[in-house]
């Protein structure tokens, strides 16, 4: 299947292949548990599997997931709508276990519990063509998330080889807060975020290293700092 999405400039392509899907146990009845299984491949990542039991009515989804090195670089042409920030490398992948139904009172109901990671992920300012953000492996073990009202729940989070550049220009702005881009189609009137809990016992980061600058200071400032090593212990909103 190839994907052309141009409801964005500049247009967005998008490629699986290897499909392969299987349901079984097809019946009438629409509260009959049906084994599904779904393999694919998305751009250059390894194999991919969906499978778990699905029902009809009332209805309920539980699913196996697996997501192996898929290139996060595909969100490039999404990304570009928000933020000047180029992606030039990263996988991700995923293992955990999800579940989606509707209750007797007709309300959504659902979860993730799984680990996540993240490998090799490099990323540019693309306004002055420097590194800003990258690491070797960010890996979220365990996470559980809790949908309807959303509820984050992050066991640890390891962050290997970390880099970051961070500067502050003349008006003392931080180079970050100038990435997005103005939403030229918002309105005044546009209700706040939904607020949702987010909790993370332990943050590991590893041999880390980072660029610093103030340039609203005279003279002006900078230095590389390197070697960085540090644990941050329970985080919550």
């Amino acid at each position: 299947v190839n994907i052309e999405d141009n409801s964005i400039p500049g247009g967005a392509k998008i490629k699986v292949h290897q499909i392969n899907a299987q349901l079984k146990k097809l019946n009438q009845s629409l509260s009959n548990k049906q084994p599904y299984a779904l393999s694919f491949n998305l751009e250059s990542s390894q194999q991919n599997s969906v499978e778990g039991e699905l029902v009809a009515m009332p209805f309920s989804l539980s699913s196996a997931i697996k997501l192996s090195a898929i290139p996060i670089n595909i969100i490039q042409p999404y990304l570009d709508q928000l933020a000047n920030i180029s992606i030039k490398k990263g996988d991700l992948s995923v293992n955990g276990n999800s579940t989606i139904s509707i209750d007797k009172n007709s309300e959504l109901k659902g979860m993730f519990g799984g680990d996540i990671d993240v490998n090799d992920f490099d990323s540019r300012d693309a306004l002055v063509k420097q590194r800003l953000l990258g690491w070797q492996k960010l890996s979220v073990s365990p996470i559980n998330v809790s949908l309807f009202p959303l509820a984050i729940d992050i066991k640890k989070i390891d962050l290997n080889k970390p880099y970051s550049r961070l500067v502050i220009n003349e008006q003392r702005q931080i180079n970050f807060s100038q990435l997005l881009k103005a939403n030229q189609h918002s309105e005044k009137t546009e209700k706040p975020p939904t607020e949702f809990k987010i909790d993370i016992a332990e943050v590991n980061i590893k041999d880390g290293s980072s660029y610093f600058a103030d340039l609203s200071l005279r003279p002006q400032f900078g230095t590389s700092i390197q070697n960085m090593n540090g644990a941050i212990k329970g985080l919550s909103s």
